[in-house]
């Protein structure tokens, strides 16, 4: 019964992530939205479809002409660069994309973005070429009723992406705003909650650990990922080599997941761990060396893209040996662990299992989503965290006052009985010293046998009665 108590919150977990990752497959993603399709380098439209919340997406009917090929049909998103699949050609140069809109209906003014465009491009409409640059890209022209011919150029000589692998979305420039306003929400959310959580982390650095300081490493490594939306819709200079920054933010958010899943699990200072670091900290590092050897090395694009795969299965692999290794401890960050790694899982075969059948709509792709709520997770964590180390030192305060208050009394009872102790002896101790005077005058008075010598040892005596009787009146009359 116990057993079956311990695997029934996973199982929850898991059943959500598997909901949650199909309902973005069938609800937010691109390839599932309905026609038109194009066919054979023809987009078919009519008024209606304009009308429609949602733009059309421009993913099939594409020609596609290249150094090795010429007008072939292919679909965007089909591949990520111009090797498509083979090794021994460059991925790399100049490359045009066709599709003919032959539409029906009243004139209307549409507009097509084009998003993450790593490459050098021109956008042509009846030869008039309407944008050019890097980045996203955005055209609006009067659609009348016949065929209008769209041609896409582009030009990369190094990145990972070449040619034109994002689909463009079709639709008023009403409709199209509408995604831009949700998508911009989005990412910002995703880009400054983690800085924030970051920010929040930022004193519990020496209160908190190494836990917190790898926390705040996760969430600025995935807010500098996020902040890609914003470098190709602002069309920033550094959008051509921006996949390195990209793959760096990947690498060394997935370091971050295993090191706070090791910590939890209180086997990070383990020999397995050791070598497990080095792995972790090396294949990044050759990673971003094929990346520099991208724009003359044409097998390092595809090399890179596997190794890439396997460094995510082995970050994987690596959580769920530690979140074994943590199976029957108490420690209550165990379950977070376990969660995480979940998280992790799910999003990783999901990226794998969807790869070139997925674009989001409106919000984040599957590997930002698993990010996020990685973030999420671990900062709530952390919250509740700093919430038990907060009552612990309010749990220790109380008792040192307590102890302070229970001292205090002790003391006060302590002096209030040496205080009585002393008053008793000064009342013990008056009436020898009083006597002692009484007795001094008493012999001066009578004379009988007070020579020089014996009035010296009286003055004495009466000296040193009157400096007792003194402090006795001072020490305990004041």
């Amino acid at each position: 019964m116990k057993q079956h108590i311990i695997w029934r919150q996973p199982l929850a977990v898991l059943t959500a992530l598997i909901i949650f990752y199909l309902v973005l497959f069938y609800w937010d993603n691109k390839y599932q939205t309905p026609p038109p399709y194009g066919r054979a380098g023809v987009l078919s439209l009519h008024g209606e479809m304009l009308s429609r919340s949602k733009p059309i997406y421009m993913i099939d009917g594409w020609l596609l002409t290249d150094a090795r090929v010429a007008d072939k049909p292919t679909y965007i998103g089909e591949y990520s660069n111009l090797q498509r699949g083979n090794p021994g050609v460059p991925p790399h140069g100049q490359a045009r994309y066709q599709m003919t809109l032959r539409y029906e209906g009243a004139p209307r003014i549409v507009s097509i973005d084009f998003p993450q465009l790593s490459s050098w491009y021109a956008i042509f409409v009846d030869e008039a070429c309407l944008a050019k640059g890097s980045g996203n890209a955005q055209i609006t022209f009067l659609l009348t009723e016949g065929d209008h011919d769209l041609c896409v150029d582009t030009f990369s000589e190094q990145g990972y992406y070449s040619g034109m692998y994002f689909p463009p979305a079709l639709g008023t420039e009403q409709t199209l705003q509408r995604v831009r306003n949700v998508q911009g929400f989005a990412y910002a959310l995703a880009f400054l909650l983690p800085l924030a959580l970051a920010m929040f982390t930022l004193f519990l650095w020496r209160t908190g650990g190494r836990i917190s300081r790898f926390f705040a490493l996760l969430c600025c490594f995935y807010a500098l990922y996020m902040f890609r939306y914003f470098v190709f819709l602002f069309s920033l200079p550094v959008a051509s080599s921006w996949y390195m920054v990209q793959s760096l933010a990947l690498y060394g958010l997935c370091f971050c997941v295993v090191q706070i899943t090791a910590l939890t699990s209180g086997a990070a200072d383990n020999t397995a761990w050791r070598w497990m670091r080095r792995i972790l900290v090396a294949l990044p590092v050759f990673l971003l060396l094929l990346c520099l050897l991208m724009p003359a090395v044409s097998w390092a694009v595809f090399v890179h893209s596997g190794l890439t795969d396997v460094y995510y299965i082995y970050t994987f692999a690596c959580t769920v040996f530690f979140v074994m290794k943590s199976v029957g401890a108490k420690a209550w960050e165990n379950r977070f662990a376990l969660a995480g790694c979940l998280i992790f899982g799910a999003g990783l075969v999901s990226n794998l299992v969807s790869a070139n059948r997925f674009e989001p709509i409106y919000f984040y792709w599957q590997f930002e989503w698993c990010g996020l709520l990685l973030v999420v997770l671990f900062g709530t964590m952390m919250v509740l965290r700093s919430r038990r180390i907060l009552q612990e030192n309010d749990a220790l305060t109380n008792h040192l006052e307590e102890q302070v208050q229970r001292r205090t009394e002790e003391v006060t009872r302590l002096l209030e009985e040496r205080k009585a102790f002393f008053s008793d002896m000064a009342h013990d101790l008056k009436a020898p010293v009083f006597a002692t005077q009484s007795f001094i005058e008493a012999i001066r008075s009578i004379g009988i046998g007070v020579d020089a010598e014996l009035q010296g040892y009286l003055d004495q005596a009466e000296a040193k009665q009157q400096e007792m009787a003194r402090r006795l009146q001072g020490a305990f009359y004041p």
